[in-house]
């Protein structure tokens, strides 16, 4: 059994054996030669004199096998080429601009070819979007691929002269998209609405629209019931002075009145695009203000109390305040000794106890700025069997305070009704000069003109009938320097200065302007007091006034002879009032805005063109004002009102004309119910005929007294990403 399976086991090794030869790939059982050694490479020795090249490369040995892979071990696994390395930078890449776009639209940039990388990108945007291989517009974030192309967009800028700009992330390389919008190509306008001012857009087909509002700020109170009474363009900087005052009061028959006090001037700086309000330039109030009265009643005594307030920026001195023409009358008063301060008040009260119990007299107060004076008037009458007084506060100087004399004119009006037994039945109904209970002074400045520099302008009051002189600082402040009262001058006056600086014009009266004042000419003369005035240059003349006279009367003088006295071309009488006058440039076109007569009469003003031969004027059309759009709808019953045009402008051609105009109502219903509206207009006016034809027209929410036609600022240009 043991020889059994030890030749068993013999047997098995030859089996293994024979085995393993097979797989080894031997021809037969022998092992393998192995290879001879190699030679060593001789040393380089230059200098061994063998004769041999020691670049000479060794003979190969005959007997041995060469191996199918030079230097690799057959026993390991053949090494992989290496990886392309990554990269996610690409080419820089770069978008062209688009100049002189459209304003609001859709731009796209050039397209672009992204190269430089070999595997996908993240891409980014900023202030736009992009298409990839023209797939849809995104401002997800995406990826891009070698070879792929790539286009932005964006909407351009709503305003003109604008810059848009889009920025374009890829791998870490930036390129930005940028549009510019083309400079505004219309005439740019300024109008207002109410307490705003408005800029608008006046397009070569006739459209009018809205580009840009500014509010006249509210002062103190004094705003309430304003009203915009007329623009100025300042002749060398961008700016415009703006003239306001109390809203006016209107009567039964459509007639405004009480439209003076809270004067005041202020900026406004201006772009093709934008408004804005740049500060106050004048105040026309007094030093001190006084209060409206207030009443106390008994049985025993009536008294009248009203508060004097510092308006200026420096303490006041009180030194006394004096009551003459009293009777019973007392006067008590915390305002002696004690310095008023900016802002702050003190209080002055006249009481009687007498038999008439009416305190009343004339007050005089002595301040370290000047002497005023006021008074307290009881007038004492009967109606419909009851006792009424009337009391009045006024404030009044003839000192120089460095204030026009309308700012120190003026009045608070109470009526009492009182009882036999002398007690208030109704408590005091306020009336002051300017319609509000708000009241400061009683001007109103309705026009000014620069001279060429901007660094002197001149302001008419239609109150006190003067002609202001003011100084203009860099910045735009207005100082009052001086005025010249009581010139024959309308009420809706309008003043032109000749390039000299020598002579001021108002209508066609003539003032030679002299340091700080202004010389009336003795030919001056009310029938020749004017508005719309304006020095032009003429064919046959170098110098020409243009102006409506006497309230009604376009006329045209010619200034060569004795620019002193304007000499008489050409006049045309109208039968109502004008209120503005506007022509071409070449004088061939003249248009008008005449005013409606008496409202009885159901007649619109109108608009009306003339042509001119450099003689005389031919009437060519008229067209009737209507502006009986939805006025009120909310208003309870209906109501009558008139149309107020206020100015008219032309375009240099004569081609077209553009008229702010407003609407108010006859009666107080209509004041407080269905507030006033207005509307700027524009017209087609036929330079060979005259025909008109209105184009179009932009109602307002407000009132529209103002209106001018302004140049696009030179340098107006914004950037906005």
């Amino acid at each position: 059994m043991a020889s059994l399976t030890a030749a068993f086991k013999f047997l098995i090794l030859i089996l293994l054996a024979t085995l393993l030869s097979a797989c080894s790939g031997g021809s037969n059982n022998s092992t393998p030669e192995a290879d001879p050694p190699q030679e060593e490479q001789p040393e380089e020795d230059p200098g061994n004199g063998s004769g041999e090249d020691p670049g000479d490369e060794p003979e190969e040995d005959p007997g041995k096998v060469p191996d199918e892979n030079p230097g690799e071990d057959p026993g390991e696994e053949p090494t992989p080429a290496p990886e392309e390395e990554a990269d996610t930078t690409p080419d820089t890449f770069a978008f062209e601009p688009s100049e002189n776009t459209s304003v609001d639209v859709l731009v796209y940039s050039n397209i672009v070819e992204i190269s430089g990388i070999n595997q996908p990108v993240e891409v980014g945007i900023e202030g736009g979007q992009y298409s990839i291989e023209g797939s849809e517009f995104t401002t997800d974030t995406g990826f891009i691929e070698n070879g792929d192309t790539i286009q932005v967009r964006h909407q351009s800028a709503e305003s003109n002269s604008v810059t848009t700009e889009t920025n374009l992330t890829i791998g870490g390389i930036s390129a930005s998209f940028t549009s510019n919008t083309g400079a505004y190509t219309g005439q740019l306008a300024i109008a207002s609405d109410g307490l705003d001012l408005i800029l608008l857009g006046l397009d070569p087909d006739g459209q009018i629209y809205e580009r840009s509002r500014a509010s006249l700020p509210s002062l103190d109170g004094y705003n309430e019931n304003h009203q915009i009474l007329s623009v100025t363009e300042h002749p060398s900087k961008d700016m415009l002075f703006v003239s306001s005052a109390n809203e006016c009061e209107t009567i039964s028959l459509g007639f405004e009145f009480n439209c003076a006090g809270n004067a005041r001037i202020d900026r406004f700086t201006y772009d093709q695009n934008t408004l804005n309000y740049d500060g106050l330039a004048y105040l026309a109030q007094p030093p001190l203000r006084l209060s409206a009265p207030d009443i106390e009643s008994t049985d025993t005594y009536k008294a009248v109390s009203f508060s004097v307030t510092n308006q200026s920026e420096s303490p006041i001195e009180i030194a006394d305040i004096v009551l003459e023409h009293a009777d019973d009358t007392e006067l008590t008063t915390d305002c002696i000794d004690n310095p008023v301060n900016s802002n702050e008040s003190c209080t002055v009260t006249l009481q009687d106890g007498g038999e008439y119990m009416t305190p009343r007299g004339i007050i005089q107060i002595d301040t370290s700025v000047g002497q005023f004076n006021t008074f307290i008037a009881y007038i004492l009458y009967e109606y419909d069997g009851k006792r009424l007084g009337y009391f009045v506060p006024s404030l009044m100087s003839e000192d120089e305070m460095g204030v026009p004399l309308c700012a120190l004119h003026g009045y608070y009006a109470d009526g009492i009704e009182w009882s036999e037994s002398a007690v208030i039945i109704d408590s005091p109904n306020l009336i002051d000069f300017g319609g509000k209970d708000n009241k400061a002074g009683a001007c109103l400045l309705s026009s000014m003109t620069f001279n060429a520099e901007g660094d002197r302008a001149y302001a008419t009051d239609f109150f006190s009938g003067s002609i202001m002189t003011f100084d203009v600082s860099e910045t735009g402040a207005l100082t009052f320097v001086n005025e010249d009262v009581e010139n024959p001058i309308d009420y809706l006056t309008g003043l032109a200065i000749n390039s000299e600086e020598t002579i001021l014009y108002s209508g066609a009266n003539t003032y030679t302007v002299r340091d700080n004042t202004l010389q009336p000419s003795e030919n001056n003369d009310y029938d020749l007091a004017g508005h719309a005035t304006e020095l032009v240059t003429g064919e046959n003349y170098e110098s020409l006034l243009i102006s409506i006279t006497d309230l009604s009367q376009l006329g045209v003088y010619q200034l060569d002879t004795d620019p002193l006295a304007p000499a008489q071309i050409a006049l045309v009488q109208s039968e109502n009032v004008l209120a503005d006058q506007a022509h071409s440039e070449d004088l061939r076109v003249f248009t008008v805005i005449e005013q409606a007569g008496d409202p009885d009469n159901d007649e619109n003003p109108r608009i009306i063109a003339y042509n001119f031969d450099g003689e005389t004027f031919s009437p060519a059309d008229s067209k009737s004002i209507d502006l009986s759009f939805d006025a009120c709808e909310s208003c309870q019953q209906s109501y009558d009102y008139t149309v107020h045009p206020n100015t008219i402008k032309m375009n240099s051609e004569g081609s077209r004309a553009y008229s702010s105009a407003y609407i108010n109502a006859y009666d107080d219903y209509t004041r407080e119910e269905a507030p006033w509206l207005g509307a700027i207009l524009s017209y087609d006016i036929d330079t060979d005929t005259g025909e008109i034809l209105e184009q179009a027209r932009l109602p307002l929410n407000g009132n529209s007294r103002a209106l001018i036609l302004v140049d696009i600022p030179a340098s107006n240009k914004q950037q906005a990403k």
